[in-house]
């Protein structure tokens, strides 16, 4: 029987000496590859006919954010906007979700352009949307939401959710379901402080789906002004906790000048205008009270996207 080298890297005399990760799953030649963290590595690889992946390597030390992916990545499976799961396998200490290649991320691509006009925002934001409904609908809570989680293929304009690494299974009969109330809350903790809700600094009961909600509102906000709505000037976690406990509006950066109409954004040598409409849905998804914080349904019918063109709602369908 032949021997096979299962999850080891090296270099071989076929494919032009180029380095191999060899699987259960085939042979690619390795691409390039980057560390996410001290404990996982993500490797962009070409299989032998030709067809790009991304895989991601789990260390030991992360088995159970491999298992919390894996998982919710197979419930997930077939929606447009969120990252399509090959295959997982584990062997010799290492752990490997193979993924399609998706894109640049959203933060990349924000911080080329500063921010985003309207229209684009619109385009990309609707598929955010979409990629959280599909995860609300089968019970899987992102819980770590923010502009590096998503990609964007510069040629399709198409938006993909990935990393559930830290995602919440809101069907697990761990999680809390408040008196009187039909949603899944708790106190997980993990976050992104500068895309988290002031529950889940607090560590207070949440609801799961008004967190993910909460964290789309900074992303958006991020693309619409290129900065966060609320950023201590000292980046310090507690600074960051004290503004969020004042319960206070989004804030808007100093150059910005309010009329009737909109808002006016002096960024750098260009005027970036604001619509009533976006500031309407930026408030209502950064609403600090969860009760009253806009639903994903309530997001999709706002009527800051009735200026999609049909074009493109057809073309990401």
């Amino acid at each position: 029987m032949e021997r096979r080298n299962i999850g080891r890297i090296e270099d071989c005399n076929t494919m032009s000496h180029q380095p191999l990760l060899e699987l259960n799953a085939g042979q690619f030649i390795i691409l390039n590859s980057i560390m996410s963290d001290e404990s996982s590595e993500i490797m962009f690889v070409q299989d032998t006919a030709g067809e790009m992946f991304a895989v991601k390597v789990f260390g030991i030390l992360r088995i159970e954010d491999f298992l919390r992916e894996a998982r919710a990545l197979e419930r997930l499976k077939g929606h447009n906007n969120i990252i399509r799961f090959h295959e997982k396998e584990a062997r010799g200490g290492k752990y490997f979700l193979i993924m399609e290649m998706g894109g640049i991320d959203l933060a990349e691509y924000v911080q080329k352009r500063g921010t985003l006009c309207e229209e684009e925002a619109q385009e990309i934001f609707i598929q955010m949307l979409r990629a959280l409904e599909h995860c609300h609908q089968y019970q899987i809570c992102h819980h770590d939401l923010k502009l590096e989680n998503f990609l964007i293929d510069p040629i399709t304009r198409v938006v993909k959710m990935i990393d559930f690494g830290f995602s919440m299974d809101m069907s697990s009969r761990n999680q809390l379901v408040l008196p009187g109330k039909k949603k899944i809350s708790g106190r997980y903790s993990w976050c992104t402080p500068t895309y988290a809700s002031r529950q889940v600094l607090f560590e207070e009961d949440h609801s799961f789906e008004k967190t993910d909600i909460f964290s789309l509102g900074v992303c958006l906000y991020h693309m619409l002004t290129g900065r966060f709505p609320w950023f201590p000037e000292d980046d310090q976690l507690e600074s960051l906790k004290n503004l969020l406990a004042e319960k206070k509006s989004p804030q808007f950066p100093p150059e910005v000048v309010f009329d009737t109409n909109c808002i006016l954004l002096n960024n750098n040598d260009h005027q970036l205008y604001l619509s009533m409409e976006s500031k309407d849905l930026l408030s209502r998804l950064l609403d600090h009270d969860e009760e009253s914080r806009i639903t994903i349904q309530q997001a999709l019918n706002h009527p800051w996207f009735s200026l999609i063109s049909d074009e493109f709602e057809i073309r990401i369908s």
